[in-house]
């Protein structure tokens, strides 16, 4: 494989790194990455790099930047906002790569705030052929929260559950202390760009993403069970909408939201690469169709 460094965007100043496989497939589409909040684009414990290159084994091309004033990207005086800016950036790496090596169809990979970027952008750009949203937008059902407290009560020993059950039962006037998993699912809920669509506005979307022909992978970690906390959630929530049986959908709560351990990113890499690969049929029968 190969990795270049490239300038582009307006006034040249996005840097990604574009990485090439030695024997390229011929109708995979080119995968981008970019930031995790504000990670640099080699992404949480490197595994947007980790990713770029086992796709090059796969013969699989990607480009993983930086958004516009993120890592070592310049700003570019954005003026539209976080999110309708990232679309602007995404869409001139799409340009970049194209003009390169001609590639016209694309997949995005996004993890966290990535997975918004890659969802807006798939919206808004029909050269978008599939998007990996990882611990991107979730909607609870009435199941969410009492299968979240049966999970803590199981991994609680004896002496945590004990406290539980007093701070349950027995008025007290000291406040919790937050625990690291609800500092992540508070973080990413708040009321901020990355927040949730309305539940419609999803449903929108999404069913206009699946008449495209949009290929959509939503995938959950197990570091926000406050607002993901079982496999079957999604179909529980969107099991009626015409989008639900295309869209693939999975809960695997032994990857946690960074990456920390070497299962989870090897789990991850396995995931990404197996559905990118699968992308190449897809965009046989679409360039025979055109």
């Amino acid at each position: 494989m190969t990795e270049q460094a490239m300038t582009f965007g307006p006034g040249g100043a996005m840097i990604g790194i574009l990485t090439r496989p030695t024997t390229p497939r011929k109708n995979a589409p080119v995968v981008l990455l970019t930031n995790a909040g504000v990670i640099p684009r080699q992404g949480p414990h490197r595994i947007n790099v980790k990713l770029a290159r086992a796709l090059a084994l796969q013969g699989i091309a990607s480009l993983r930047f930086d958004l516009s004033g993120n890592g070592d990207s310049g700003s570019i005086g954005n003026t539209e906002g976080i999110c309708a800016q990232a679309v602007n950036d995404l869409q001139s790496a799409m340009d970049a790569v194209n003009n390169a090596m001609g590639t016209s169809r694309f997949l995005i990979v996004g993890i966290c705030s990535g997975a918004v970027h890659a969802y807006n952008v798939a919206l808004a750009d029909e050269r978008v052929s599939g998007i990996l949203m990882f611990d991107g937008f979730w909607y609870r059902s009435r199941y969410t929260t009492p299968i979240r407290d049966v999970k803590r009560a199981l991994d609680a020993d004896w002496a945590s559950r004990i406290a539980a059950i007093k701070r349950r039962f027995v008025p007290t006037n000291v406040a919790e202390e937050p625990t690291a998993e609800s500092q992540a699912a508070n973080s990413m809920a708040a009321n901020n760009p990355y927040s949730s669509p309305p539940i419609e506005d999803y449903k929108a979307a999404m069913r206009k993403l699946f008449n495209r022909g949009t290929d959509v992978f939503v995938l959950f970690g197990g570091s926000v069970i406050d607002y993901y906390s079982y496999a079957g959630q999604f179909k529980d929530v969107f099991a009626g909408e015409p989008f639900y049986a295309d869209v693939r959908c999975e809960f695997h709560p032994d990857i946690d939201h960074t990456f920390i351990s070497r299962h989870a990113q090897q789990k991850l890499l396995a995931l990404a690469c197996d559905w990118a690969s699968a992308q190449e049929k897809k965009s046989m029968a679409l360039n025979q169709r055109v």
